[in-house]
């Protein structure tokens, strides 16, 4: 009787000892916050697909100190898309600029200007220069 509690006791402590050598072969979870996924570090909730970041519900490799941007972007602003790097709102399409609703690669301080100009007043369009 004694042989075959041994035995048991034997098998069990090689069985635990295989399971912890199996979890010391798996990847380490390096991560101080809740629900993230796919080995993952971050400091945030709901991070995913591989990101490192400081802010809530960005998605998609994205390093952001904002809330809501998508697509890749590094901002300081909130609601810019696509790869934008921008101290504004609503900019678009890759534009550096300080002003708001820019669009198509424009660096200029008025509004509403478009058709790469840089202008100083207000609805300049397709090359103009109006003071």
């Amino acid at each position: 009787m004694r042989t075959a509690v041994a035995e048991t006791q034997l098998k069990e402590k090689h069985f635990l000892k295989n399971e912890q050598d199996l979890q010391d072969l798996q990847p380490k979870a390096n991560s101080s916050t809740k629900f993230t996924t796919q080995g993952h570090t971050s400091s945030t909730r709901f991070a995913t697909q591989g990101l490192t970041y400081s802010t809530r519900f960005t998605i998609q490799g994205h390093t952001s100190s904002t809330r809501f941007t998508t697509q890749g972007h590094t901002s300081s602003t909130r609601f810019t898309t696509q790869d934008h790097t921008s101290s504004t709102r609503f900019t678009t399409q890759g534009h550096t600029s300080s002003t708001r609703f820019t669009t198509q690669g424009h660096t200029s301080n008025t509004r509403f200007a478009t058709q790469g100009h840089t202008s100083s007043t207000r609805f300049a369009t397709q090359g103009l220069r109006v003071i």
